[in-house]
């Protein structure tokens, strides 16, 4: 089983998963930690939960579209794009001047680890 992870035409694909996984897990700490502050900065206490639904929602059905890219392309390319959309959604939530923009990070975010 060793081997066939971390032989040598599958240990990038297996050490990219691994990372990214472990990104996803930090940023999720790193969210629900600061979240309540955040919401109550924006405004939009009453919208609290929406930026974990739409993270949720949009996770679910990116590892849907991800799994059927990856398996008509392999993976090399959805391992490529999808730290870089995560990183856009980074950006645009974590510049939010309001919960609109704050959703559409959390959706972007969502987009990139599947």
């Amino acid at each position: 089983m060793r081997d066939e992870l971390f032989g040598p035409s599958r240990r990038a694909t297996t050490v990219g998963i691994v990372l990214l996984v472990s990104l996803v897990a930090f940023e999720a700490m790193g969210v629900n930690t600061a979240m309540p502050a955040l919401v109550a900065d924006l405004g939009g206490v009453a919208l609290y939960a929406w930026p974990f639904v739409t993270f949720m929602a949009a996770s679910v059905f990116a590892t849907v579209l991800g799994g059927r890219w990856c398996d008509r392309a392999g993976p090399r390319v959805p391992l490529v794009v999808s730290p870089l959309l995560f990183g856009a959604g980074l950006l645009v939530a974590g510049t939010a001047t309001g919960m609109a923009q704050l959703l559409v990070g959390r959706v972007l975010q969502a987009r990139g680890p599947a």
